[in-house]
């Protein structure tokens, strides 16, 4: 319910997530409360004006070779104001104190890593399972934990129908970054994929 998502994506990242019952965890279906992504400009308020300040001190030239995305990015970067940033600030620590909560609770937190799988170059999608989402609204299910700085793992779960790879994101408490990778390490030798090899065009 937090974010829209392609529903193959749901399905083989939901399937992944019950697998962790083999392995002896219990697994149930939780939402930490995180705000509507298609309202919460926290990770972009921040992650902006942070990199508009070495962006800035690029030259002219090298301003140049940024993609379109990008000089958005910077833009909105150089346009936010102190006040906004401080109130971004304050939205990130709510959000540090969410997941506090929640993980008095859960050890790890399952979800997909994208809300859809790869997309062409320059082409980002403008809609995830038929809603209409904001620019780069397929990446709200990393946002929050660029904020928080928790540990998170991306591991391989599966292939949609275009054989195209999904990621399930592992994310665990502030510190626990061994759980994290043991968590990772113990799904993957589940569910191995380093064999899996995509087709070559020559």
């Amino acid at each position: 319910g937090f974010a829209p998502v392609e529903p193959e994506v749901r399905a083989i990242c939901e399937a992944a997530a019950k697998r962790f019952a083999d392995l002896g965890c219990i697994v149930e279906e939780a939402a930490p409360g995180f705000p509507s992504p298609t309202a919460d400009l926290t990770f972009f308020t921040v992650a902006a004006t942070v990199d508009a300040v070495w962006l800035g001190e690029l030259s002219s030239e090298q301003l140049e070779l940024l993609d379109k995305p990008a000089r958005q990015f910077l833009a909105f970067g150089q346009q936010t104001k102190g006040t906004d940033l401080i109130k971004a600030e304050r939205r990130r620590m709510a959000l540090w104190q969410t997941m506090q909560r929640f993980h008095e609770t859960y050890d790890l937190l399952l979800t997909p890593v994208m809300s859809c799988t790869a997309f062409p170059t320059g082409q980002p999608p403008t809609t995830i399972a038929g809603t209409e989402i904001a620019q780069f609204g397929w990446m709200t299910y990393t946002n929050p934990f660029n904020l928080t700085g928790q540990p998170a793992a991306s591991v391989p779960c599966g292939f949609d129908s275009r054989g195209l790879p999904v990621g399930l994101h592992v994310i665990g408490r502030a510190y626990e970054d061994a759980v994290v990778l043991r968590a990772a390490r113990a799904f993957e030798q589940m569910q191995p994929w380093a064999a899996q090899r995509p087709a070559m065009a020559v």
